[in-house]
């Protein structure tokens, strides 16, 4: 979906393709490992915590809303909510959280399997670039 529904700042990376099926694991591992190169590339420091953006598309807004249930229990914060027909998935969701980008692995296959369970998808994070010292 590459976050049709939300235009993505020069300022950030991110990753661009939806994770889906068996290997979602091996799949968040290997896109997000694109992402922290590229962050890397530019000075980043992917030890370093800050807030991290992620994205998430659902069918229905109800599903939507049980995403967000499952968001704030993990203590993200929703940035912004939408919707845009007629994508096949048109209810989008923006939420963040202060992560690690070295360490968010594991977290982007449980964002990724829930977002499944709810007949959604998630579509990867950015993060702003915080330079080594």
């Amino acid at each position: 979906m590459l976050r049709r529904l939300f235009p993505l700042c020069m300022a950030f990376v991110s990753s661009v393709m939806p994770v889906v099926g068996s290997t979602a694991m091996s799949n968040d591992f290997e896109k997000n490992e694109e992402v922290r190169q590229i962050l890397r590339k530019q000075g980043d420091d992917s030890r370093t915590a800050r807030v991290v953006q992620h994205y998430a598309y659902f069918q229905t807004s109800e599903a939507r809303d049980l995403y967000r249930d499952f968001l704030f229990a993990r203590g993200y914060k929703v940035d912004r909510e939408s919707h845009q027909d007629p994508y096949f998935n048109p209810w989008g969701i923006v939420f963040s959280k202060v992560q690690v980008p070295n360490d968010i692995d594991v977290e982007t296959e449980e964002l990724d399997i829930n977002a499944a369970k709810f007949g959604g998808e998630y579509d990867g994070w950015e993060s702003g670039i915080v330079r080594s010292p």
